[in-house]
């Protein structure tokens, strides 16, 4: 009735919690109110504004009208709060009220905010073209933001707003209009770069320098080189064209300068500009650099490296000295093998030491095939382990390299052979320019050559490579395979390394056959492996199995120096496993060491290898033959006798399954649950009657354990029932046994079985059992899943969710929705459901009803689409949906491997998942980002290339 007082609405707070649980009673009242408790507070990011707007939006009318007085005010979390409620109001007017605000005096905090809200809600009026006025706001957080709103965005109506607001005064929003326009293709794009190379500001001009070396149109360099040379002198914006051919040089390790340019460029060098003379330096550095003749650039020795360490070391400061000072390290860098960067000091130190006796490096090395006895060749490969070798020549000088580098020494014949194939590959010319190819940032391989004084660097990181690079690389490692007798010196006979190859290079130079150069690597080999420490084993073991794959190269006489070396290994690790391996190839090759050696084996397993024992011994019967293993089955030793038993079920006669069988009532409790694990893991059904009734009935723990276990393996009648009564147990080792049991059962009528372990919780015993059975069961499992998750109050409501999520069953989700909504703070759910919904509101200010609000506007039954959509609002190209089932796409993969690069955890998280299930394996955790990862994303690049080869 009129005239009676208006009340806040229920729920008008909107879970805001705190001041605003209890508003006033008249609408206007409370707006101003809510306002009251916002005006204060300085935080644009503050939890109390997202329940604010709610409660504002709640009131109606009232809490638009105060809204708009709020938005002309000068409080940030007011200004946020009203422009929220006025951007999401039905009237233009009020959106237009946001606009007009955003072009007026703002507090500093609110400006990048206010951009992302306006964007976001009123995205038909913020424009690309309305965001690019922003660019020329007085708020750096505006320029900011709409900067970044706009980046990938190539509307032509864009291009035409960015040329306008690239008028400006002020040098910031000509920076941003530029880097905006720059992904344009266009000519009117190219000519707008021109331009900035003549912008008063340093890093305008300079970041215009660098997007124009980017640009992939080959014209680009002619255009430059217009503006550089097309006039009496060189001017600051010559030089500046001058310093974008030399960024597109070092960026693609092409040529953009030739002979020509060389007289105008020593004038420029003498400039009194001190950017004009330092940029010719830089010019004149690759330049001369590429020359084939040293006579032709005798200035690169001189005039150019003193110049440029005055640019580095910033003698003379200068307004452009930001945009010169890294090109004119890195040209430094390229002459002079030094690596200071931008260290001005150290620079103007070194050259003091060096001027007067410097001589540039070069990209040719001028040296003949008289010089190869002095080369110097350094791979390293740093993806993943890293492997590195040096290949000195006969005359070369002693190793540089660090100390993990495997040294090498080659022959006088080798060394010219090794001369002819790089002279083929043109490596030594200047049609190899050294350099990185790739991103820096990644893993790689690097080339070194040097003969004498002269030296050259090539690095292709990530999968870049050319063929000759390939080439060299395959040549260069089959010439390590060729000398790689040199790794194993004796230090009884030689105090060096090199001792052993000014030993013996003259033998493996000469002809031998094949046999030859096996036995007689396999004797330094032998007599050197008892000197090395333990970790340096490995690789001389691997030899020694490499040459006893041919039987003729076993030896008796051998088998002591094995044995010894096997005796000094702590534990049974892959280097002992392959040390016994050999020891067994010369039982089977020798039968007259048989016995007593295998015997002498059988010892040293048991005192050396502890619980690991069990795998050595089953090594040495496997190799000893049936009769020994039939023996050691009545051997004195209860461990050698529960490895025998599975040895014994191997055999598989009727006599061999009996005795077995007959092993249960072993005196021994480990060999009896030796026995029950053998007969279940070989499936023997002759013994089921007496496996289930251990399972049901055997008084240790440990022995009912083992037969669970094995009832599980043979399936079939009764299992189920005998596996219930185990999880029944209060022994908490035979309820484990069970539930694994019943997991590797396969059985789908366990999954309701399974799924009440499951609603047992994540800190029980049981959780992890069925959790993997359900997964194992797979769809299977699903239909049950889904009556649990969908019956309020099931004890495994939460855990199903959560199951079914992670195996992207869509259905999940609302139920997911439902319990986050009932438990607000359960982070996990909320983990998950960014993870499958593929966007995370877990910031929000209840993040419940935002992923409802996003649930409503989406298609329920398509996972893939939720992804596809994410990955398109970052700007990753996404495949049709559709693609993403199984067996997926190259575009699809691709996309997933994509995803796996970006920064999002949740997003990585998902396409982690999708990838395994398109490759069909468990991906497992991906390492963190950075090298591990990046390697680990190149190797899933190169296997969905052989599975889709284009």
């Amino acid at each position: 009735m009129q005239g009676e007082p208006q009340t806040a609405p229920a729920g008008a707070a909107g879970g805001g919690g705190g001041v605003l649980d209890s508003l006033p009673v008249g609408r206007k009242d409370a707006a101003r109110f809510i306002y009251e408790q916002l005006d204060p507070l300085q935080d644009v990011h503050h939890a109390l504004i997202a329940p604010a707007v709610q409660s504002l939006m709640g009131l109606g009318p009232d809490g638009v009208e105060a809204s708009r007085a709020a938005l002309a005010g000068g409080r940030p979390a007011s200004i946020l709060a009203a422009a929220q409620v006025l951007l999401s109001s039905a009237e233009a007017a009020d959106r237009e009220l946001v606009r007009r605000r955003l072009s007026a005096k703002l507090p500093a905090s609110v400006g990048g905010p206010l951009v992302d809200l306006y964007a976001t809600l009123d995205p038909v009026s913020a424009s690309p073209a309305a965001l690019a006025a922003l660019l020329d706001h007085p708020l750096v957080g505006v320029r900011a933001t709409a900067s970044r709103r706009l980046a990938g965005v190539v509307d032509p109506a864009l291009f035409q707003a960015l040329l306008a607001v690239g008028k400006s005064e002020r040098a910031d929003t000509r920076l941003r209009a530029m880097e905006l326009a720059a992904p344009f293709e266009s000519s009117e794009a190219g000519e707008l770069l021109m331009a900035r190379l003549r912008d008063p500001a340093a890093n305008v001009a300079g970041r215009a320098a660098l997007l124009l070396a980017a640009r992939e149109n080959p014209a680009v360099v002619g255009d430059l080189r217009r503006l550089a040379f097309d006039q009496p002198w060189i001017l600051r914006e010559s030089a500046y064209a001058i310093l974008s051919l030399v960024e597109r040089e070092d960026a693609r390790l092409v040529t953009c300068f030739d002979e020509r340019h060389v007289p105008i460029l020593l004038e420029g060098l003498e400039a009194s500009d001190p950017f004009v003379s330092g940029t010719c330096a830089a010019a004149l550095a690759g330049l001369g650099f590429r020359l084939p003749s040293a006579a032709q650039a005798l200035w690169l020795d001189g005039t150019v490296p003193e110049r440029l360490v005055r640019c580095v070391g910033g003698v003379e400061f200068h307004n452009d000295f930001s945009s010169l000072q890294r090109p004119a390290a890195r040209r430094l860098t390229l002459i002079s093998g030094q690596a200071f960067g931008s260290d001005g000091p150290a620079w103007m130190q070194w050259w003091g030491e060096v001027r007067a006796t410097f001589r540039a490096r070069r990209a040719v090395i001028d040296a003949g095939p008289d010089l190869s006895g002095s080369l110097r060749i350094l791979w390293r490969n740093d993806g993943g382990v890293v492997d590195a070798f040096e290949i000195l020549g006969p005359t070369a000088a002693g190793s540089r390299s660090a100390p993990e580098t495997e040294v090498l020494r080659i022959t006088e014949l080798q060394a010219r052979d090794v001369y002819s194939m790089l002279s083929e590959a043109r490596v030594f010319s200047a049609e190899r320019l050294p350099g990185v190819r790739g991103s820096s940032s990644l893993a790689g391989r690097t080339l070194e050559v040097g003969i004498a004084d002269q030296g050259k660097s090539f690095r292709f990181a990530g999968s870049t490579t050319e063929p000759w690079f390939e080439t060299v690389g395959a040549a260069l490692q089959a010439l390590r395979e060729r000398n790689r007798w040199q790794r194993y010196p004796s230090p009884a006979r030689h105090a060096r390394a090199e001792d052993l190859w000014f030993e013996q290079f003259a033998w493996w130079d000469a002809p031998h056959s094949d046999a030859e150069r096996a036995l007689r690597l396999k004797g330094l080999v032998l007599e050197a492996l008892p000197s090395f420490d333990l970790e340096r084993r490995a690789g001389g073991i691997a030899e020694l199995a490499s040459i006893y794959a041919v039987p003729a190269h076993i030896e008796e006489s051998d088998f002591p120096v094995l044995r010894q070396l096997l005796a000094e290994e702590p534990f049974y690790t892959p280097r002992a496993v392959a040390l016994l391996e050999l020891c067994l190839a010369h039982l089977r090759a020798f039968p007259a060491l048989g016995p007593a050696g295998g015997e002498e084996l059988v010892q040293l397993a048991l005192g050396r290898f502890g619980d690991r024992a069990p795998l050595a011994l089953t090594a040495i019967l496997k190799a000893a033959g049936p009769e020994r293993v039939r023996a050691a089955t009545l051997d004195s030793r209860p461990l050698l006798r529960a490895v025998a038993v599975d040895q014994l079920l191997e055999l598989g006669t009727a006599d061999d399954v009996s005795v077995a069988r007959a092993m249960q009532d072993d005196p021994a409790l480990e060999v009896q649950i030796a026995a029950v694990t053998a007969l279940g893991a070989h499936r023997v059904e002759a013994a089921r009657d007496e496996l289930l009734i251990r399972a049901r009935l055997a008084q240790d723990p440990g022995l009912r354990a083992a037969a669970l276990g094995a009832v599980a393996n043979l399936g079939g009648e009764g299992v189920i029932d005998v596996i219930v009564l185990g999880l029944a147990s209060p022994v908490a080792s035979i309820k484990v046994a069970a539930a694994r049991g019943l997991a590797r059962v396969g059985d789908p009528s366990a999954a309701p079985l399974l799924i009440s372990l499951l609603g047992q919780g994540r800190g029980t015993d049981l959780y992890e059992a069925a959790r993997q059975g359900l997964l194992a069961l797979g769809p299977d499992a699903v239909p049950d899943l889904l009556r649990a998750i969908n019956t309020p109050g099931h004890r495994a409501r939460r855990e199903g969710a959560l199951l079914l999520s992670q195996q992207g069953v869509p259905e999940a989700v609302p139920v997911l929705l439902a319990l986050l909504s009932d438990a607000p703070a359960d982070s996990l759910l909320a983990a998950e459901l960014a993870v499958a919904t593929c966007v995370d509101f877990r910031q929000a200010g209840d993040p419940a009803v935002e992923w409802w609000d996003w649930w409503e506007g989406v298609v329920h039954d398509d996972p893939a689409a939720w992804l596809c959509a994410a990955g398109e609002r970052l700007g990753v190209s996404a495949p049709d949906p559709k693609h993403l089932a199984r067996p997926g796409t190259r575009q699809s993969l691709r996309f997933l491997v994509a995803m796996l690069r970006r920064p999002e955890p949740h997003l990585v998280e998902r396409a982690r998942r999708d990838l395994g299930r398109l490759l069909e394996r468990e991906l497992g955790p991906l390492p963190p980002p950075g090298e591990g990862r990046n390697l680990l994303l190149l190797d899933l690049e190169r296997e969905i290339g052989r599975r889709f080869p284009q």
